[in-house]
């Protein structure tokens, strides 16, 4: 290379390099652009969609009746609108945001939110069951508990409550954790229900066992003769019964 033209060479590569790099700040200003447009009008629809939500569930008294069976602390401070919006306005977004990464052709970003796009239904119906299952063990547990003739009322009330939410756990962890392998909890779950069952069995039997030993000593009194009369024929009859035999 002469040195005539070694000023042309640095000039054509720097040329180059400023215009490549041009091009790339442009196309990244582009994408930009088109992305946040995406995520404002995926924003106004799911604005839009949710205030229709919002406004269903108050034409229903959805809310309200719930608050009436007293289960609402159960879910803290977010309603149960609150919490179907949420999940509405997240997948939404990311619907709008998954076709903006398609133009715009970035590629990594559009397997991540895909792979978003199939997570969030699954979390959704998870989270709905686990909420669900609270505000039943909250409620049938309250019923139990508000119903003080019933014996060791709050003990049951907690027994069902720890039943029905490992239930939950388990019906909901494979949605949470996909592909996550439950059996051992499915194991537990059968074990413990077993255990409950003859526990509660047992506990039935004492009951009873206590509770019918003063009146059938009472009944036992009042009525002595029909007592002895009925051991009377109980020896009586293997005695006809040997009689029979001999004949």
């Amino acid at each position: 290379m002469t040195a005539e033209t070694l000023p042309t060479a640095v000039y054509a590569k720097l040329s180059a390099f400023f215009a490549d790099t041009a091009t790339g700040i442009l196309g990244a200003f582009l994408a930009l652009i088109v992305v946040l447009l995406f995520f404002a009008i995926g924003y106004i629809v799911a604005w839009i969609i949710t205030t229709i939500v919002r406004k269903a569930m108050d034409e229903f008294e959805i809310e309200e009746k719930i608050a009436k069976q007293g289960i609402t602390p159960t879910l803290g401070k977010y309603t149960l609108t609150t919490i179907i919006n949420f999940f509405l306005t997240l997948y939404i977004i990311f619907l709008f945001l998954g076709q903006a990464t398609e133009i715009v052709s970035l590629g990594y970003f559009s397997t991540v939110i895909l792979w978003v796009l199939a997570y969030l239904p699954g979390l959704a119906q998870g989270i709905l069951i686990v909420v669900a299952a609270l505000l039943f063990a909250r409620y049938i547990g309250d019923m139990i508990i508000g119903k003080k003739e019933l014996a060791m009322a709050e003990s049951v009330a907690f027994v069902i409550k720890v039943f029905v939410g490992y239930m939950a756990l388990v019906i909901a962890l494979p949605m949470f954790l996909p592909g996550v392998d439950i059996s051992i909890l499915q194991q537990a779950f059968v074990l413990f229900v077993a255990a409950v069952s003859v526990a509660l069995g047992v506990g039935v039997a004492i009951a009873l066992g206590w509770g019918l030993k003063d009146p059938i000593a009472i009944s036992a009194k009042k009525h002595q003769q029909v007592f002895d009369g009925f051991f009377e024929r109980l020896e009586a009859k293997p005695t006809r019964v040997a009689a029979k035999k001999r004949r």
